[in-house]
């Protein structure tokens, strides 16, 4: 049957080729010693696909086969009285190896570039191995770039899908050996009629281009000529390849922007929209370059449909960012596009008008009150809706808060669902002018004034203090924060249901402590006494987040999945330093649980994140309650060795500390801040029951402007001193 494959009549080498298919596929270890004499059978026409069968399953049966297989398909592949016909079955075998063991094939890449013009079939095969192997081995697949180049340049090659894969491969390590054919692959992109080979030709277009940005100058000419095309398809694909290079480099193609600008009023959707992709592109690489065309962009958001508002939308807010003066001039665009547009393209819309908002002179009537019902309706996430920015924004113009909008704020807050509750306190933080994302005391604040009417929503925002869910909790905080900024009068009466709000979040420790923190620092700020009555435990509350939170227990708490330790006790930690200029001996008592320990005691134990923000608190406390803080301490102040870091933050806090508060109560004078001088000589005698510090040695020296005798002690405490030695003066 083997030796009837080669010379036989096509009959019967066409049965012997199905007979030797059925025992390969049953006992392929009888052909395998025959397997280079079966491959004679690919030059029968009509035993070619059985034979090819055979040679396939015992390749794959047995790796040695390749040994003697391969070498006789490149005899039959390099001899000249081999037709086409078998050039072609012998190129799609190796095709099929190469997509399985391109390895096998690696030595062998120049007679796979012979077949390369040895008709379609043999071609498109050779350039499916070629491509197959440039994927695991492009550095083999180097040398053949012009020829594969070659059928690039063939507008009717069956192979141009897979020459173009294995250019691009090639491109990535040795983008020389392609650049010179970057235009014809540009070429092919435009005017190939299958999607896929365009789409191939244009990656490996694009790879050249990125690993050799010089290529630019060779494809302007031909975007040009496609740009100006009769050919719609080649039109929109000439603005799609300059989308997707100006993405990576947007200089060499500033030129085309005016071209691609004419296409926005083009009567064709898909031509529209490649268009509005393209100047995005533009103006999120540089916004000057696309100014002028907002006009025309504005027409284009408020013509063109869904998807082509979308992205002028996005080419919009990515001008605004940086001049959203000229943008404003199409706010009447943008209006009507948000009017009829699905939720996705409002939110983008959103985006825009929170740029602008600062440039338009009164808010278009109506478009508050959508912009509210579009959000309080918003079921997605709230870090994805633009809407909540924009209403922060364009209130800053308003004066008063439309009665709509605050029945419906209120209605949302006390009888929404969870999702318009937590919607509903989103916005009203930001009308009273914070900042839709977490802010470190007060900064990120988008305006100072509330419009009238915003303090109407209070006590529903208390009430949401006892709302299930965290986020509820966390925004409504946060818009009692505003207030507690703008109108701190108006929020002190509300200082019990704040209390309430921090025992239910100290268990948790969740993010609603950080709004509660900011806003008692303003209420502080306004009457600090306030803060420190009997009927509530506020100053507990900031003793435990401004002075005493460690980071163990708070990288354990849900907050941290959201919220950085320091920007967390920040806020605690100034609202107590206010607290205590007004009340240091209530700060003081709640500091120091026992009565013989003192406040320098507390800060030598504390946690060493904790240990910066307490020192300023110990510096609004120490100097008005002397019993707590001169009782057996040594005065860092009068440390001649203080260790560098804490001398760095004594002189930090006492620089950047917020200034006395004025209150009502009586206050230590200047003077009796100072440190009292002490006795030479003369060392208090320590009440505490923890141990004595090590006796003095007897160093006796008259340092100091003033001779002041006093004792050089060593003390070799690391956990404390970290090895340092400590003068005291006695």
């Amino acid at each position: 049957m083997i030796e009837s494959l080669d010379g036989g009549s096509g009959d019967v080498a066409s049965e012997a080729s199905e007979l030797l298919a059925a025992v390969a596929a049953t006992d392929p270890d009888v052909l395998v010693p025959s397997a280079a004499d079966i491959v004679a059978g690919l030059s029968t026409e009509r035993a070619q696909l059985y034979t090819r069968r055979t040679l396939e399953r015992l390749l794959a049966h047995d790796p040695a086969t390749f040994e003697t297989v391969i070498p006789e398909c490149r005899r039959l592949l390099e001899a000249d009285w081999t037709n086409q016909s078998t050039k072609g079955s012998v190129a799609e075998l190796l095709s099929n190896v190469a997509d399985q063991s391109p390895d096998r094939l690696v030595a062998h890449t120049d007679v796979l570039e012979t077949a390369l013009d040895q008709g379609d079939d043999a071609s498109n095969y050779a350039c499916t191995a070629l491509g197959e192997i440039s994927r695991q081995h492009p550095e083999a697949v180097v040398e053949h770039a012009p020829a594969l180049l070659d059928v690039v340049d063939e507008e009717n090659a069956s192979g141009r899908y897979m020459a173009a894969t294995a250019l691009e491969n090639v491109a990535e390590v040795e983008p020389d050996a392609v650049a010179d054919g970057a235009d014809s692959l540009l070429e092919m992109s435009f005017t190939a009629s299958e999607s896929i080979d365009s789409t191939n030709a244009r990656s490996a277009c694009m790879t050249v281009l990125e690993e050799r940005p010089d290529v630019a100058e060779d494809l302007r000419p031909e975007i040009r000529a496609a740009l100006d095309s009769d050919d719609l398809e080649t039109r929109v694909r000439a603005i799609q390849f300059t989308s997707s290079a100006v993405l990576r480099d947007a200089e060499p193609f500033y030129e085309l922007r005016p071209r691609i600008e004419e296409a926005l009023a083009a009567d064709d959707d898909r031509l529209t929209e490649s268009a509005a992709e393209c100047m995005s592109q533009f103006a999120d690489n540089r916004p000057d370059s696309v100014v002028d065309a907002v006009p025309t962009l504005g027409e284009t958001l408020r013509e063109g449909t869904a998807d082509i508002r979308k992205e002028a939308a996005s080419a919009l807010w990515h001008v605004a960012t940086d001049h959203p003066e000229p943008v404003a001039g199409v706010v009447d665009d943008l209006v009507v596009a948000f009017r009829d547009s699905s939720d996705y393209t409002k939110d983008s819309i959103c985006r825009v008008l929170s740029e602008v908002a600062g440039e338009i002179d009164a808010v278009p009537e109506g478009l508050f009150v959508e912009l509210v019902e579009f959000d309080l309706a918003y079921s997605g996430s709230l870090s994805t809706s633009n809407a909540v920015e924009a209403i922060g924004e364009l209130s800053a113009s308003l004066e008063e808060l439309d009665q709509a909008v605050r029945t419906e704020l209120l209605q949302a807050l006390r009888d929404g669902s969870t999702d318009r509750q937590k919607n509903a306190a989103a916005i009203a933080r930001v009308l009273t002018g914070q900042s839709a994302k977490n802010s470190m005391l007060s900064d990120n604040v988008v305006h100072e004034s509330p419009p009238a009417g915003t303090e109407e929503l209070l006590p529903a925002l208390t009430d949401a203090f006892d709302a299930d869910d965290e986020d509820v909790r966390k925004h409504a905080m946060w818009a009692v924060c505003g207030l507690s900024r703008t109108r701190p009068a108006t929020v002190l009466p509300t200082v019990e249901e704040i209390d309430s709000l921090l025992d239910l979040e100290s268990e948790a420790k969740g993010q609603a402590m950080f709004p509660a923190a900011e806003a008692l620092y303003h209420l502080a700020g306004h009457d600090a006494e306030a803060l420190v009555t009997d009927e509530t435990g506020l100053v507990g509350h900031l003793v435990w987040l401004g002075a005493t939170l460690d980071r163990q227990s708070f990288d354990e708490s849900p907050a941290s999945d959201c919220l950085g330790y320091t920007v967390y006790t920040t806020h605690g930690a100034k609202a107590l330093g206010r607290v205590a200029q007004a009340a240091p001996d209530r700060v003081a008592a709640e500091l120091v649980d026992d009565e013989e320990e003192s406040l320098v005691d507390l800060y030598e134990r504390a946690h060493e994140d904790v240990q910066e923000h307490l020192l300023g608190v110990l510096k609004e406390v120490s100097p008005g309650v002397p019993k707590y803080s001169a009782r057996g301490t040594r005065s860092w102040q009068h440390c001649s060795t203080a260790p560098p870091r804490l001398a760095r933050m004594s002189r930090r806090y006492t620089a950047s500390w917020p200034s006395p508060i004025p209150t009502s109560s009586s206050r230590a004078s200047p003077n009796s801040r100072r440190h009292s001088k002490r006795v030479p000589g003369h060392r208090p005698k320590r009440t505490s029951s923890r141990p004595s510090p090590p006796s003095p040695t007897a160093n006796r020296s008259t340092s100091g402007p003033t001779g002041t005798p006093s004792w050089t002690c060593s003390r070799r405490d690391r956990s404390t001193y970290r090895g340092r030695s400590c003068s005291w003066t006695c």
